[in-house]
């Protein structure tokens, strides 16, 4: 909405936004942001503290893959 208005504002012409686009461009982040908070919360209300501290929700995957091999080193020279 902000850009809308600058570009209006540069061209010269009459700044026009309706009533539902200024709303609606306050209620979106405001709904996602509540939604985003709430669902971590709701999940968390139904476990002990401890569990709740305790236990990750998702497991990452390792930062680096094991590369070694699987039956130890072997000399390219003796081989």
């Amino acid at each position: 909405m902000g850009v809308t208005a600058g570009y209006a504002l540069y061209q010269g012409w009459p700044l026009v936004l309706p009533v539902w686009a200024t709303i609606g461009d306050l209620a979106t982040p405001l709904v996602i942001g509540a939604l985003a908070g709430l669902y971590p919360a709701v999940r968390a209300s139904r476990l002990s503290p401890t569990e709740a501290l305790a236990t990750p929700w998702r497991r990452s995957p390792p930062s680096w893959p094991d590369r070694r091999p699987r039956g130890g080193f072997v000399s390219r020279d003796r081989a």
